[in-house]
């Protein structure tokens, strides 16, 4: 292992030999033993419980803590869930072991409020992390060694007989509580219990359900791409079957993340049977990549393309289905990265869409609203702003701008991105729309990502995504099983111990693991991917509270804007696009953000107000 660098992975961290671990509370244990926690949004407010056998504790699900790395952290041995109805949310516990353990096992159990009401054990997920090791990294700051990344569902791990624990090792079990949208609020409490080899622990568990629910729409647009033909790279030939394929876009879709397009889209008329089935009436889906015939953006595909999608809309319309769009959601993507040789190729593209749309529009004069849906479609370009790509309606150019997160890095540039969104500042009747993405690039000490990076960076995207008004976060892929080299040559790679996709890079474009590895028909999630479902959650409480700034500004003729109401939620926890490592003020922040939701659906005036002092 590389010498570790000095870089601090959580406030008030410091490392010792993994000796003290086992200084304190090493009293010999009944055959189950019990910790008590208290309550609050501080997981340092309890003691973490000592035994021979190891440290148990918690950690903040925004912490990704190493497996070789020993932590003096004062934590309770204590599951915490703060969560509004219908949301995931995670905890995480830690296992630090003083000797080897042989087996571990860990059990959940209900929870319940004391008033009748209970969530039972199997709304909860238990997995073990897997730990990956980065012998290279384009993060300055990280340390060389093994960090988590795959949730391995703890019966398959166990299954497997890897549910084991090295002396002077750490293994984390990530637990998410899936809250029923119909639950009861309040204070729910219970027990789980540890098994490290022959002795049990009972770990307190913590759920608070909020008043407030998550809407069943989906409203932090994205554009998550798979690369369909990688499965097999991963899964094997035998298990990159149609159906493992559509259990990768669903698993995306269970996580808030839109995938780019269906599997067995190929540009064909095939493929609108199965948009109108299963994405474009559902909340769960609020974006979808067009995926031009035969791969070729001329007008007579593209206008092939849109043709199939207006006849559909219109016989749907005419059949009784009087709401349904199928333009809303949709979206061109074909010019990626361009550089000067390539201009005239987003032009003339961006050209051959706008007036394809504007051909064809007469056909929906009938129904205005789906007219200008159509008219509508974005077209996104992944480049930053540049005086030569600024377009029209008449002469092409960008039409959504993609830069990456980098771009947002100071008020002026967000200033010139904000003025691409108002109309007026375009020449195009429907004007100009700003997304970002990330892609190898950037790393520290901006988001990524990347498997050594701060897990905190990936949740506090979103919460940067609506403070600055970003409409969608593009990505290039989740399931990129093979390696990039410095070269260009692609070449097979070692999934579950070589992290490194990409030259110096670990885990990009990499977000999920192959199923089919533990007998499973669906791939592993990640704690990135995790992180990413969470952040996208709470922008739902952003999204949740602009809706009552809004309806506010027209009852009260007023102009507030959202993210200046919000400033003291973001503060302390990024600066431009530089996201601070600070578990436990975000957690506070984030409780926080939950109570003013509350306030919120029951006196939203008196919350704006309280807001404006």
């Amino acid at each position: 292992m590389k010498e570790k660098s000095l870089r601090y992975r959580t406030l008030g961290l410091l490392l010792l030999s993994s000796s003290a671990l086992a200084l304190a509370g090493c009293a010999n244990n009944p055959t189950v033993s019990s910790v008590t926690s208290s309550s609050g949004d501080s997981l340092s407010s309890a003691l973490s419980l000592v035994t021979p056998q190891a440290k148990i504790w918690s950690a903040y699900n925004t912490e990704n803590l190493m497996q070789d790395n020993t932590y003096d952290l004062s934590r309770p041995a204590a599951l915490r869930f703060d969560a509004a109805k219908g949301e995931g949310e995670s905890a995480q516990l830690m296992v630090s072991a003083n000797e080897k353990i042989s087996s571990f096992s860990f059990l959940m159990g209900k929870v319940s409020d004391g008033s009748g009401h209970s969530i039972p054990a199997k709304d909860f997920d238990v997995y073990a992390e897997w730990y990956v090791s980065n012998e290279v990294s384009n993060e300055a700051d990280a340390y060389m060694g093994y960090y988590p990344d795959a949730l391995i569902p703890l019966n398959a791990y166990i299954a497997k007989n890897q549910n084991t624990i090295a002396k002077g090792q750490n293994q984390g079990i990530w637990v998410i509580a899936n809250v029923p949208s119909d639950a009861s609020a309040g204070t729910y409490t219970g027990t789980a219990e540890l098994t490290l080899d022959a002795q049990t622990y009972e770990i307190p568990l913590t759920l608070k359900v909020r008043e407030a629910a998550l809407p069943e729409e989906v409203h932090a647009k994205s554009s998550f791409l798979i690369w369909y033909y990688q499965i097999a790279m991963g899964e094997g030939d035998a298990n990159a079957t149609d159906a493992m394929k559509r259990a990768y876009y669903n698993t995306l879709v269970s996580h808030r993340v839109m995938p780019d397009k269906l599997p067995d889209d190929d540009g064909s008329e095939n493929w609108l049977e199965d948009y109108v089935d299963n994405v474009a009436e559902n909340p769960a889906i609020n974006s979808y990549r067009l995926n031009v015939p035969n791969g070729q953006t001329n007008s007579t595909s593209v206008t092939t393309l849109l043709t199939q999608l207006i006849d559909r809309n219109i016989y749907l319309r005419e059949h009784g289905n009087n709401t349904i769009d199928l333009f809303k959601k949709v979206y061109f993507y074909v010019n990626d990265e361009p550089t000067g040789s390539t201009y005239a190729d987003v032009r003339n593209n961006d050209l051959i869409f706008t007036n394809a749309k504007k051909t064809l529009a007469p056909k929906l004069a009938a129904y205005p609203e789906l007219q200008k849906s159509l008219l509508s479609i974005k077209n996104i370009v992944t480049t930053p702003f540049n005086d030569t790509l600024v377009g029209s309606d008449t002469v092409g150019g960008v039409q959504t701008w993609c830069p990456q997160f980098t771009e947002f890095n100071s008020s002026a540039l967000r200033e010139k991105y904000a003025s691409r969104q108002v109309v007026s500042n375009t020449q195009r009747a429907y004007g100009e729309n700003v997304w970002w993405y990330g892609c190898i690039d950037p790393a520290s000490p901006f988001p990524s990502y990347h498997t050594d990076a701060n897990l905190i960076n990936s949740r506090l995207l979103s919460w940067m995504q609506f403070n600055y008004g970003v409409e969608g976060n593009l990505y290039w892929d989740v399931c990129f099983y093979q390696k990039h080299l410095s070269n260009g040559k692609v070449i097979d790679r070692d999934i579950w111990n070589d992290p490194n996709t990409y030259s110096d890079c670990d885990g990009d474009g990499q977000l999920l693991y192959p199923g089919s590895s533990y007998g499973l028909k669906a791939p592993i999630s990640t704690l990135r991917l995790e992180s990413i479902r969470e952040g996208n959650e709470d922008y739902e409480y952003f999204w949740i509270i602009d809706q009552k700034v809004k309806a506010y500004n027209v009852a009260h003729s007023t102009t507030l804007s959202t993210p200046t109401l919000l400033k003291s939620y973001f503060d302390g926890l990024f600066t431009d696009m530089k996201p601070v490592n600070a578990p436990e003020l975000f957690a506070s922040k984030r409780s926080s953000l939950l109570d003013l939701v509350e306030k919120m659906e029951k006196d939203s005036d008196s919350a704006i107000a309280e807001l404006q002092k």
